[in-house]
């Protein structure tokens, strides 16, 4: 089965060059997996970008990881973990940064 591709946000394409950054959905998913492997490290990451997505539990945040990785679950250690970033409370919602100017 496959899961939901990863999505891209273009900063920069001129002259045949592109750089692009993952949305903040394929970053999460991204983040989540790392959070199995990694503890808390990336907690802040993952506090922030549950706030940005409005995700209020990690039941959502399972699903979301569902919909990039069908085969993987939030394990319980992980869900756990989840839950622990969100009881810290929400975050105030972060400020978006200007795009960066390559020129």
């Amino acid at each position: 089965m496959e899961g939901r591709r990863a999505e891209w946000v273009t900063l920069y394409d001129q002259d045949g060059i592109i750089v692009q950054a993952a949305s903040p959905a394929t970053l999460l998913a991204m983040k989540l997996r790392a959070l199995e492997r990694r503890g808390l490290r990336d907690a802040g990451d993952v506090a922030t970008l549950l706030t940005i997505l409005g995700i209020r539990s990690a039941e959502e945040a399972g699903d979301l990881l569902d919909d990039f990785f069908p085969a993987e679950d939030l394990t319980p250690r992980t869900f756990a973990r989840v839950e622990q970033i969100l009881a810290s409370g929400p975050l105030q919602m972060p400020r978006r940064p200007p795009f960066p100017d390559f020129s």
